[in-house]
């Protein structure tokens, strides 16, 4: 039996320092996520809140959103994995957003700004939808085998530099037995 009542998940102010070839400090990178669901059916969709401040001397070049789905298999000594990605949406337009200078706004129809305001310069907040599509396999484990998702959050910089990303496990399952389990606990559906 598998509880699925939702579950949001929040990291406030995550710091990451970006590096140069791995050695020479360039700075921060501040992020906090907001999900408001980390159990979701196929089919259902996963709002993302994201805050970045970059305290670095370094520009963001895009940020992404990704669903991810690994699939690992180990037999006897074998062992082998694969991940992929089945949702995704990326801000492009941030015209690099980078500390004391002007932040540029991002307009994508695929992620919109938050009602909210940019705090500094070096700021954005926007939010995120994915859905979920029908042909993603359930999270689960068997004799020989583990699926599991993760949420992936990543504000690219140029290259050289370390990239500031955040994971977030999430639960799929099918949206017929979540219906159910709300159903048994008394939520409507």
């Amino acid at each position: 039996y598998c509880n699925l009542t939702p579950l949001s998940y929040v990291e406030d102010r995550i710091r990451r320092r970006i590096m140069l070839a791995c050695c020479i400090p360039k700075g921060n990178i501040e992020t906090s996520v907001k999900v408001d669901n980390t159990r979701l059916g196929t089919g259902e969709t996963i709002r993302i809140f994201v805050e970045l401040a970059n305290n670095s001397s370094v520009e963001i070049k895009w940020i992404s959103c990704q669903l991810l789905e690994q699939i690992d298999w180990h037999s006897c000594e074998h062992y082998t994995s694969d991940t992929k990605i089945v949702a995704s949406q990326k801000i492009s337009d941030l015209a690099g957003i980078k500390c004391n200078t002007t932040m540029k706004q991002a307009k994508v129809n695929a992620i919109r700004p938050s009602s909210s305001d940019c705090k500094s310069t070096n700021s954005i907040n926007f939010e995120a939808l994915l859905r979920v599509p029908d042909y993603t396999l359930h999270t689960s484990t068997g004799v020989n085998y583990e699926i599991k998702h993760n949420l992936s959050i990543v504000a690219q910089t140029k290259c050289g530099l370390t990239n500031a990303s955040i994971r977030v496990p999430v639960q799929i399952a099918s949206p017929q037995r979540q219906n159910l389990i709300r159903r048994q606990q008394g939520v409507e559906v």
